[in-house]
């Protein structure tokens, strides 16, 4: 199994490729939805949002995330709103080579209101970040930090992402109106679930984001342009040349080639993923989605290295997920399925009916039989444990961090 794997790399290093990388337009429409009526508790004169302001870019750029401290650009933009710092930021990262084009700035809008802005984005720089401040306010601010547009080889369309809102940990003003309070030293980046903002510990979103495409190389996203039975826009999400029926010249058709941008006349598929071995970033292991969480080159299906885990198996009494070199211990938490889908927590109250939660998990298993009641159901998460240092529950299907709100001790 080993020797195979290392063939695959070995030959998809020899041989050139023909990726197609289609400029994407998307337009990113605003709607703030905050009111007296959504967060009636001490509701502010004048309530508006700053020019949201970000950019299109690839992995390598990451400017804020939630428990990481706020760069200049953030607080500057999350305490009054200005854009020119943040932009300098975006500037020094395209200097780097991790940003597509140039910083995408909208127009400030009142709330409720409605503002929207297009940009282009590629396969190489598949991440979006936007944010604006919420005023008035300290600190506070919403918007994406590094979400993911390109899914399992799909351009996502008529996204929508409710906007909660965080506390850049810049100022430590109570209120939405408080005066300057400089907080010293700085403390991280967090979600909001105090007041004014919040009730019971839960702040309802202030908006969303949609994010819907708009066209593909200048051209309509759902036309064929060059009639091979793909839309132009699953081409721009392959990687295919939407213009060309035959990207690789192997005299197989983008649309069942099962690897549509090297040529590979056999069609070898050793794992029967349908994902051609010349492609294929785990090739003897079946890994339909080819995610590659690190950017190694080896998709997370078969990286034992990458600080990603990953189950292999939950059954009804038992479950199993990959080894990780980079843990020595795991946790994993049981929960009620129907309670996350009513938009309740992943971690949830142990007190809770079906909720459990497994410490200090020493081996990549878990034989917990539990049986939820009939009509009831259970999901499973696991961490990994380096050192005494938990780490993240991962992303959601909308690329967003998952909140950890009742860690293991």
């Amino acid at each position: 199994m080993t020797s195979m794997k290392q063939i695959g790399l070995i030959l998809v290093l020899l041989v050139s490729s023909t990726v197609f990388a289609a400029d994407v337009t998307y337009r990113v429409t605003f709607e703030a939805t905050w009111s007296s009526t959504t967060h009636p508790n001490s509701f502010p004169p004048n309530p508006h949002f700053s020019p949201p302001v970000g950019a299109a870019h690839n992995d390598d750029a990451v400017f804020w995330s939630v428990g990481s401290l706020a760069s200049d650009g953030i607080e500057s933009m999350a305490e009054t709103g200005a854009t020119g710092t943040m932009v300098s930021e975006i500037g020094d990262a395209i200097a780097l080579g991790q940003v597509f084009g140039a910083a995408v700035i909208a127009g400030g809008v009142g709330s409720p209101g409605i503002v929207a802005r297009d940009f282009d984005i590629t396969l190489e720089y598949s991440r979006f970040t936007f944010v604006t401040m919420i005023a008035p306010s300290p600190d506070w601010f919403v918007g994406t930090s590094g979400l993911e547009l390109r899914v399992n080889g799909l351009w996502r369309d008529n996204l929508v992402i409710d906007l909660y809102v965080h506390d850049a940990g810049t100022d430590s003003g109570p209120s939405y109106v408080s005066t300057n309070f400089n907080t010293n030293p700085a403390i991280p980046i967090s979600v909001i679930d105090t007041p004014p903002l919040a009730t019971g510990g839960y702040a309802p979103p202030v908006g969303t984001y949609t994010f819907a495409v708009q066209a593909v190389e200048g051209r309509p996203p759902y036309d064929d342009d060059d009639m091979d039975g793909w839309t132009n826009l699953r081409e721009a999400g392959v990687g295919t040349d939407p213009f060309l029926e035959d990207t690789d010249v192997d005299t197989i058709f983008d649309p069942v080639d099962n690897c549509p941008t090297l040529a590979n006349g056999s069609q070898l598929d050793f794992d029967s993923d349908k994902i051609g071995d010349l492609c294929d970033n785990c090739p003897s292991t079946a890994n339909a989605s080819q995610s590659d969480g690190n950017d190694d080159g080896l998709g997370d299906h078969c990286d034992l290295g990458d600080g990603r885990v990953l189950f292999t198996s939950v059954t009804r009494t038992s479950q199993s997920w990959q080894n990780d070199s980079a843990f020595s211990d795991y946790n994993v938490y049981r929960g009620n399925l129907q309670v996350l889908r009513g938009g309740g927590e992943y971690t949830q109250d142990p007190a809770a009916g079906d909720v459990e939660t497994f410490c200090g998990v020493g081996t990549a298993s878990l034989n917990d039989g539990y049986l939820p009641a009939p009509g009831s159901g259970v999901f499973y998460l696991v961490t990994g444990i380096v050192g005494t240092t938990e780490q993240s529950l991962g992303e959601n299907s909308d690329g967003v961090s998952r909140p950890n709100s009742r860690p293991c001790p």
